[in-house]
């Protein structure tokens, strides 16, 4: 017993190099899985209503100098909630409710550099972000962040390239994410990325569940674009970069969240104040000057030269 009690201390002090921990939104209908193998390599898997939404899919970052991506062990988890109410400047609510459950997993690679991993689950879905510690500059290589679908759902899409979003939306199962309907989508696109979406992508399952991947808090990060995997149903993180590097960060450093909302019809993703709730506040500190409108017209219009 008492053995067993020394070597429990010894893997709480020293990190260990498998670990599950779960995670659950305040309503208790959408669960988190965070897993790290042992080979360290961290994944995580969503469910909805006990039905698995997000299959085991990987994470991670490889930047130029260190890899996070496999060899990881797991440092510290903690776990938090928030519920709070604020005030937008704009939009279509005059309040906003922030209610959610948080996981927090700090991990260690071989060098002894340390990346964080931050969930935080609402009842309209989550969001899931890296902080990357430490102290100088880093140069981002690729995310290995995934998003493995368990059917082939109805999927709303748009090409995945870097020049622009106004394309042809596509409507297709999964499997009909291909080059060549890429290209109809996006005929004339340059920077194409190779079978792939941009964001947001969204989807309808076989059992009525509406899914939407998207992002927030996007600063001084390059847009995420997704690859597609046909053999796993499994979308990739594509970052948009010119070159071998996608983005020079400044340590520490958090990205954008990863977001996946979660609905039971397609208009629970329109109303979702998920992407609000994980944008960063307003940082100007007088809005009285700001006042809402209401404008008739062509968008172009507005632009004043």
């Amino acid at each position: 017993m008492k053995k067993s009690i020394v070597i429990m201390l010894l893997a709480t002090l020293l990190g260990v190099a498998c670990t599950t921990t779960t995670l659950s939104s305040p309503d208790g209908r959408i669960g988190l899985s965070f897993n790290l193998s042992d080979k360290g390599e961290a994944s995580y898997s969503v469910s909805y209503d006990g039905s698995t939404i997000i299959d085991k899919s990987l994470l991670g970052i490889v930047t130029t100098t260190e890899d996070f991506s496999s060899g990881l062990r797991v440092i510290k988890v903690r776990h938090d909630q928030e519920d709070d109410t604020w005030q937008p400047v704009w939009g279509e609510r005059e309040t906003i409710r922030n209610h959610n459950k948080s996981l927090s997993v700090l991990l260690e690679n071989r060098s002894g550099a340390r990346i964080e991993v931050i969930f935080k689950l609402f009842n309209d879905g989550l969001g899931l972000r890296y902080v990357l510690h430490g102290e100088g500059r880093a140069d981002i290589v690729s995310e290995a962040t995934e998003f493995k679908m368990c059917d082939n759902h109805l999927t709303h899409w748009v090409a995945g390239n870097y020049d622009d979003n106004e394309l042809e939306y596509m409507h297709t199962p999964l499997l009909g994410i291909t080059p060549e309907n890429m290209h109809k989508s996006a005929p004339s696109a340059k920077h194409m990325v190779e079978c792939g979406v941009n964001l947001p992508v969204t989807m309808e399952s076989a059992d009525n569940h509406f899914i939407a991947i998207h992002e927030a808090a996007l600063w001084h990060y390059p847009a995420m674009s997704l690859e597609f995997d046909a053999e796993s149903l499994t979308f990739r993180s594509s970052l948009a970069k010119s070159g071998d590097i996608a983005a020079h960060v400044d340590l520490p450093f958090s990205t954008p969240w990863r977001t996946i909302i979660l609905g039971d019809r397609a208009g629970d993703l329109v109303e979702s104040t998920l992407i609000l709730n994980l944008n960063e506040p307003c940082r100007i500190e007088d809005t009285s000057w700001i006042k809402p409108m209401k404008y008739v017209g062509v968008w172009w219009e507005m632009h004043l030269k």
